[in-house]
């Protein structure tokens, strides 16, 4: 039965190694080992081919992400670039949704504005109707009571102007029923674009899902999570923007609901606008009504104050004799009052002079260490002080006395006026009564002739006075004429003076020319040192990185050469231990054959044991077996480790190479470097110029100074010499007798045009104090330069902590860096792994293989054929390794790509935020450039008005020029009656003189002629009293007229002023316009781009330095907007003080 078995297994085993192709021939009793053998290499066989199966569809899945991978690297960079347009424009559109919004806030404050001004322009046209009202009537009853005229023409200006005003409120009316349709208007464009955007974006959404369609067509798959994604991101972004627009679609219907609050109340104000307008033209015709009655009022009172002008100019002839002697009185009584004040003024000169030689003989006596007679002479001098108080408190108490009887002396002309004036009533009395008025007539003319006689000595002293008048005034036209000649002298120094001032303006707009040079070139050294900085940072850091390179070659190398000896080493190693292993094989087979002759001799048994040496052999070959398979393993271990370091050999001469680039790039730098360094030399050496120009600007300015102060100390000694002058007029006056009295009126009209010269030299010190103050102004402008260099200087340290922050966010992505590459590692140790597993059951199969040598040939051919399998997995796994690696450097390329990208997503994000930045700043500068029209023209509206005041007050002017050459026309007929009565009494007296009558009669005559004397002085007295009144009110109005000319000069220059200062801000403007106009097309033609690799730091760096110039610009174009509106504030400010 044992035997049946065997054979029926033998011939199993025969039948599967003939399949196989095995005719070697092998006995019965190895047929169990066979058996197993055979199963072993099959199973062997069969894993091995389900390995390269598997290894098969892994590359084939690997080559189809590959190509996947390819499609949607090539797709990628678009459908970034697409996004980022989309979001954008999507950006674009909010920020002119909300710049139309800020428009709208900005047109609805303007309305405000409008109506504020419209409102007060009309109270300031009220008052100034009020004003002019009140100052037509004063005019009037001024002209009524000098002339008793009035102008039947003149008050219809009124109620032409108050019909004229509702014209004025037309163009308001239309000007915010406009401006509410402008706004209407607005909203409604501001809604269409909100549904444009709208519509863009729906539109922009579905363009990319067909994207999206076109790309992921090959993958399905990889199509169904983009669109899962895209679905996920496109349904967060609808309902972040159906959000943002629910959100925006609110504050456009509160911003809609408060406009048209805001337009029914500009409405109403409307309303209220024209039921004022309306009652004012009401009000305005009530007292254009109300001045017509006062006019014809006035003319009633006019004829009566005719009437009783004739009835004055009668009296005045009866009462200029009585007027003389009051003259004569007077002019006793100021020669008295003069020698009295000479008088004084000598003694107080003597006092005075007194005074001065004790204090010289105090000086001496201190002088000369005097001590013993120094009580005598001290006591002395105390003597004499109380003495000369003593005679001054005399002489006060004599000019106290004279006051008193100076008062006295006035308190008597009163009271002989007020009896004059009570003769003139009983004369008026008497002059009733006919015969009364025949026996004083005869009276009269008895004194007409006794008053005859005395006209010769009367006729030679006016003759006397005459010539003396006439030397009066020849020497008065001398120093006239010297008063023109200072005059022009004076005017000369102002010319002289506002040429310096127009050479300090130029010098001084050259000195901010250099000073904004200045800046200019500290802004380029500061960018050349910023560069030099940055260039010298990355000098260092690619020194340092070369030094860390070359040290890490060092040891790269050093550890090459010790692993090329280990390798070495372990080579020969392998090599004996391979010669060991084929002895013990050897041994092994030879002892398999012994083993076999014995069992098939029949002499060995299982009940035999074997030899002891035998056993020995066997176990020592298992022994050798297990070290030698220790051994390999040890051996498999370092040829991993020397496939690891070879790798990093080969990394070290990749950072070889790198560091051999990185000293191409040093060299580069060090070339910036020395461009940058000669860069700033020349921009050292421009400030060096520029500081010996502000240098030399600055001596100039201190010589303009100088000169300034010559002329005012020239300026100063003529006011001297015009108050000497003054002073010996005073003097001369005071020498004067009782003759000169008849020119002190010509010397007072001379004495104030000494103080109209007096008035010209304080507005020329002002204009003085004006210049010191433009001086002190122009200082301050310096230190506010200098505090915007210091911010300029923050700004810059600001700059250089963003870079800072730019820094550390580098580090940051570095160490992000560092963990992938560390990631990286990890991956290619479970791919080194992979590669021992590999390599064990590669070497599992290499035993079975080498096992199966030993067998016959066409197990040597199958063993041939394993082997070639083997190389060819060896090759494969080789391929699959270099393709695991190009992958890797793929992945590190994408990686390094997605960081460019990144950066460059950001810098166009940076660029793309500057040029928003900039497009906010354009919209502010026009803003400001559209507050500063509304400012032109609200200055312009202030000029037209200031013109029609100074028209008004020219027409002024000219009424009271005609009102004077009236009063002067009447005063020549009031000259020419009294030289008719003059002439007429001298007939009189000449009739008088043919005429003798009785002494009774004469006496009584006489009595009459003193009354009529008293009642001619009396009205002599009055009228001169009324002619002072006269020529004080014209002094006053001419006075008036000149101040008022005076401030609408001063107006004119501050508009002026004001006008070359807003011609100087637009220029300004406009050329920060055309600047940022040309930073805008600069950045809209800049060659950086979303795909683009590299963009240039200098560039970069100037476009920064340029943003920066340009918002400082715009920063002192802002602060000089301020001061201008300050300064129109304050104008405003006082034109509204004055017109009050």
């Amino acid at each position: 039965m044992k035997d049946d078995v065997a054979e029926m297994r033998y011939a199993a085993v025969r039948a599967k190694l003939s399949e196989h192709c095995y005719h070697q021939h092998f006995d019965a009793e190895s047929v169990l080992l066979v058996e197993t053998m055979i199963d072993d290499l099959i199973a062997s066989a069969a894993g091995f081919k389900e390995m390269e199966q598997k290894e098969k569809e892994r590359t084939q899945e690997l080559q189809l992400l590959i190509s996947e991978l390819g499609v949607l690297r090539l797709e990628n960079p678009r459908l970034q670039a697409e996004n980022n347009g989309l979001h954008l424009q999507i950006i674009e559109a909010v920020e002119a949704s909300e710049t139309w919004e800020a428009s709208m806030l900005s047109s609805l404050q303007s309305l405000e504005e409008e109506m504020e001004s419209t409102k007060l322009q009309l109270q300031r046209e009220v008052r100034h109707n009020c004003q002019s009202e009140r100052r037509l009537q004063q005019a009037q009853l001024l002209a009524l009571d000098a002339a008793g005229l009035a102008d039947a023409e003149e008050p219809c200006e009124a109620p032409r102007r108050a019909a004229l005003m509702p014209r004025d409120d037309e163009p308001q009316e239309l000007a915010l029923s406009e401006a509410l349709g402008r706004c209407q208007a607005r909203l409604v464009q501001l809604e269409a674009q909100a549904a444009a955007a709208r519509r863009r974006g729906e539109d922009m959404e579905s363009q990319a899902a067909d994207l999206c369609d076109q790309l992921f067509k090959p993958c399905p798959q990889l199509r169904q999570r983009a669109l899962q994604a895209g679905r996920t991101q496109s349904l967060e972004r609808s309902r972040a923007d159906v959000q943002e627009m629910s959100q925006q679609h609110a504050e456009l219907e509160s911003r809609l609901a408060a406009v048209e609050g805001w337009q029914k109340a500009l409405e109403h104000r409307n309303t209220e606008l024209k039921s004022e307008a309306k009652a004012l033209l009401v009000s305005v015709d009530e007292e254009s009504a109300k001045t017509t009655e006062v006019l014809e009022n006035s003319r009633a009172q006019a004829d009566i104050q005719k009437r009783l002008h004739t009835e004055m100019q009668e009296r005045s002839e009866s009462l200029q004799q009585m007027c003389r002697r009051i003259e004569g009185s007077t002019k006793i009584l100021n020669a008295r009052l003069a020698q009295i004040s000479r008088e004084e003024v000598l003694k107080t000169t003597e006092q005075s002079r007194q005074v001065k030689e004790l204090l010289d003989k105090l000086v001496l006596l201190q002088e000369g260490h005097q001590q013993s007679p120094l009580t005598s002479q001290l006591k002395q001098i105390e003597e004499r002080l109380h003495r000369a108080e003593d005679e001054s408190s005399a002489l006060s108490t004599s000019r106290s006395a004279l006051q008193e009887e100076v008062q006295s002396a006035m308190l008597e002309a009163e009271t002989q006026a007020r009896q004059l004036t009570k003769q003139t009533q009983a004369l008026e009395g008497d002059i009733r009564n006919d015969a009364d008025i025949q026996s004083r007539w005869h009276g009269a003319d008895t004194h007409l002739q006794w008053l005859n006689a005395s006209l010769s000595g009367i006729t030679d002293e006016q003759k006397k006075l005459a010539t003396y008048l006439q030397e009066q005034q020849t020497f008065l036209q001398q120093e006239s004429m010297q008063r023109v000649q200072l005059h022009a002298e004076v005017q000369r120094l102002h010319a002289v003076v506002r040429s310096l001032d127009g050479t300090r303006e130029e010098w001084l707009a050259d000195l901010g020319k250099a000073v904004d040079s200045l800046r200019q070139s500290h802004a380029s050294l500061t960018a050349t040192l910023q560069q030099e900085e940055f260039a010298q940072a990355t000098s260092d850091k690619l020194r340092q990185e070369a030094f860390q390179v070359q040290r890490s070659i060092q040891v790269a190398s050093t550890q090459r050469d010790e692993l090329s000896a280990e390798v070495q080493e372990w080579g020969q190693e392998l090599h004996s231990d391979l010669l060991r292993r084929d002895e013990a094989r050897s041994m092994a087979a030879r002892l398999v054959e012994e083993l076999r002759e014995l069992q098939l001799s029949g002499t060995w048994t299982p009940e035999r044991a074997p030899d002891p040496p035998d056993a020995e052999s066997l176990d020592q070959c298992h022994q050798e077996v297990w070290q030698l398979e220790e051994r390999l393993a040890r051996v498999e271990t370092r040829t991993a480790s020397v496939i690891s370091k070879a790798t990093l050999s080969e990394a070290a001469n990749l950072q070889q190479l790198g560091f051999e680039g990185s000293c191409a790039l040093e060299k580069v730098c060090e070339g910036e470097l020395a461009s940058a360094e000669a860069m700033s030399e020349a921009v050292s050496s421009k400030c060096w110029q520029l500081q010996a120009d502000i240098q030399e600007m600055l001596a100039s300015a201190s010589i303009e100074e100088s000169a300034h102060d010559q002329l005012e100390s020239e300026f100063a000694r003529c006011q001297h010499g015009l108050s000497e002058m003054e002073m010996s007029e005073h003097h001369a006056a005071a020498g004067w007798g009782d003759e000169q009295r008849a020119a002190a009126s010509e010397l007072d009209l001379l004495r104030k045009a000494a103080a109209i010269l007096d008035e010209e030299r304080d507005i020329t010190q002002r204009l003085a104090d004006d210049r010191a103050q433009e001086v002190d102004d122009l200082q301050n402008a310096i230190r506010d330069h200098q505090q915007s260099l210091q911010e300029a200087q923050q700004a810059l340290d600001d700059l250089r902590s963003s870079a800072d922050g730019q820094q550390h966010h580098l580090d940051q992505q570095r160490l992000m860096k560092t963990d992938r590459q560390e990631h990286l590692e990890a991956l290619r140790h479970q791919s080194q792994a992979l590669r021992v597993d590999v390599r064990e059951r590669s070497t599992e199969v290499s035993h079975v293989l080498e096992d199966l040598q030993h067998m016959v040939k066409e197990n040597q051919d199958l063993h041939e054929e394993s082997r070639k399998l083997a190389l060819s997995v060896t090759a494969r796994t080789a391929e699959a390794r270099k393709k695991f690696e190009q992958q890797e450097e793929s992945a590190e390329q994408l990686h390094a790509l997605e960081l460019e990208r990144v950066d460059v997503a950001r810098l166009r994000e940076q660029i793309c935020l500057q040029t928003r930045q900039q497009e906010v700043a354009i919209s502010r500068l026009s803003n400001h450039k559209e507050t500063a029209r509304r400012a032109a023209g609200e200055l312009v509206a202030q000029l037209q008005r200031i013109q029609g005041a100074q028209e008004s007050w020219h027409s002024r002017e000219e009424e009271y020029q005609v009102d004077i050459s009236l009063m002067q026309e009447q005063i020549a007929d009031i000259a020419q009656r009294v030289a008719m009565s003059e002439e007429s009494q001298q007939k009189a007296l000449e009739e008088d003189a043919r005429l003798q009558g009785d002494v009774a009669a004469a006496a009584k005559a006489a009595e009459g002629a003193d009354q009529s004397e008293a009642a001619q002085a009396q009205a002599v007295a009055s009228l001169r009293l009324r002619r002072h009144q006269i020529e004080v009110a014209l002094q006053q109005t001419m006075a008036e007229v000149a101040s008022q000319q005076r401030l609408a000069e001063q107006d004119w220059s501050q508009v002026s002023r004001l006008e070359s200062l807003l011609e100087s801000g637009q220029i300004k403007l406009n050329k920060s316009t055309a600047e940022l106009e040309a930073l805008q097309k600069y950045h809209r033609s800049s060659p950086l781009a979303v795909g683009s690799d590299a963009a240039a730091s200098p560039s970069s760096l100037s476009l920064k330095q340029q943003e920066n110039e340009r918002y400082a610009k715009v920063g002192e174009l802002d602060a000089q907007r301020q001061r201008l509106h300050a300064e129109v504030t304050r104008l405003r400010a006082e034109l509204k003080r004055r017109s009050g």
